[in-house]
């Protein structure tokens, strides 16, 4: 994702689109709410976790910290758990009605190794998150991040697969 806003310039419209495996494993931060980290599973992400996975904190960290001012980045991301891969600083959450389709559809998903895969029993102690808003905190300070646009598409919610 380096290569992507190397170079970019304010007027740039950039655009990223990942289809594969996503996953979730223990947030070893404190962070996230959920006690869990989004990932994308690249080719190689039969190895050891988290050093052969990107983690929602990397993804942002290309895709927005780094991302040059007046650049513009649309990312698709059609993985299981991509619902905030990004970590933006806004998400939506959308209540959705079961549909006969969705009774024939089978679950499959890429399941993280039992090392990475439970949530964190820390919960969000000492994590800057403010609990009763629904959102996580990722960006410390905002007017770091004013002038940058990023859109983000996911093909399903944090808790969901794809």
């Amino acid at each position: 994702m380096k290569w992507l806003v190397q170079g970019a310039r304010a007027g740039d419209v950039l655009y990223l689109a990942y289809s594969g495996h996503g996953s979730q494993m223990t947030d070893k931060t404190g962070a996230e709410p959920s006690g869990m980290s989004d990932c994308i599973c690249p080719l190689d992400c039969d190895k050891p976790w988290p050093e052969h996975v990107i983690l929602d904190t990397e993804v942002h960290k290309y895709v927005y910290t780094e991302l040059p001012k007046d650049v513009q980045l649309v990312c698709v991301f059609d993985c299981c758990h991509s619902g905030t891969i990004a970590n933006l600083e806004v998400s939506r959450d959308l209540i959705l009605v079961p549909s006969a389709r969705e009774h024939y559809m089978k679950r499959r998903y890429l399941a993280p190794p039992g090392s990475a895969s439970k949530a964190a029993e820390h919960g969000v102690s000492g994590s800057k998150a403010d609990k009763g808003s629904g959102f996580r905190c990722v960006l410390g300070e905002r007017d770091a991040f004013k002038g940058k646009q990023v859109w983000v598409y996911s093909g399903c919610q944090d808790d969901q697969t794809s």
